[in-house]
């Protein structure tokens, strides 16, 4: 996963500014195919982004990386309910 920080200069003063987590997944064989996801916050509400989701993964015991390559018939409940908190996040922000 890489981390891209940037923000728009006018005057030398920062007026907007980003912080994009990519990632990527690029596999050979039948089924091959290249997926590139990211979520692009703003600045402003990084810090509450951050916040909700490590609460919400403490909250279901999800210590570790998500991975949906990764999940089990037990831990799928907690992987959409930690997907349904992006989107809602997702709506209030954008």
């Amino acid at each position: 996963m890489g981390l891209l920080k940037f923000g728009f200069l006018l005057r030398e003063v920062i007026v907007l500014e980003y912080i994009i987590y990519m990632d990527e997944s690029a596999k050979e064989g039948r089924y091959y195919g290249n997926f590139y996801g990211r979520a692009l916050v703003c600045s402003t509400d990084f810090k509450y982004v951050v916040d909700q989701i490590t609460l919400k993964k403490n909250e279901l015991n999800l210590f570790n990386e998500v991975k949906w390559q990764c999940v089990t018939t037990n831990y799928l409940d907690k992987y959409i309910a930690l997907i349904d908190l992006f989107f809602i996040l997702s709506s209030r922000i954008l």
